[in-house]
């Protein structure tokens, strides 16, 4: 039987992008949550779905997150989509648009999904049953060594 895949739903602005309008610091610290998203990804053999407002900006083609080539420009945007680019394509599976309920209750019924952990700055854990497999990890800005602790465990159980 093979392995099912573990996935992390991402929201990104005010979940691991934080918002505390020094903007140059906000970035520098999604830089380190971006890098030890990804080292925990390989280490525990997640892949991430995107599920950001950001979304409608970016699309996932051949392996990469990319900027969707649309008119709006918003740099602020734009750098974080080059940055997750840059850091976590690889670990990364889809980049979802539309409604973030309806994408967390989908990939929680896909037969070939196994845990699905949420993490979101907005509560779903109406959502989520432990039963089933599905997680919810609230994220305010930063990826802390207790959040990831909390997903190792998930994953080992």
């Amino acid at each position: 039987m093979l392995d099912r895949l573990n996935v992390i739903l991402l929201d990104v602005d005010g979940c691991i992008l934080p918002n505390t309008r020094n903007s140059e610091d906000d970035f520098i610290i999604f830089g380190i949550n971006l890098k030890n998203l990804k080292e925990l990804c390989l280490s525990s053999n997640l892949k991430i779905v995107i599920i950001s407002s950001m979304s409608s900006r970016m699309v996932y083609h051949k392996g990469r997150i990319k900027r969707e080539d649309i008119n709006i420009f918003c740099p602020h945007d734009d750098r974080a989509i080059a940055m997750m680019s840059t850091y976590i394509s690889d670990v990364t599976i889809d980049v979802a648009k539309g409604n973030k309920e309806s994408t967390i209750k989908r990939y929680i019924s896909d037969n070939d999904i196994g845990k699905v952990i949420v993490l979101d700055d907005t509560n779903f854990s109406h959502n989520v049953n432990h039963n089933n497999g599905s997680y919810y990890v609230p994220m305010n800005g930063y990826l802390s060594g207790k959040d990831i602790s909390i997903i190792n465990k998930i994953i080992s159980k």
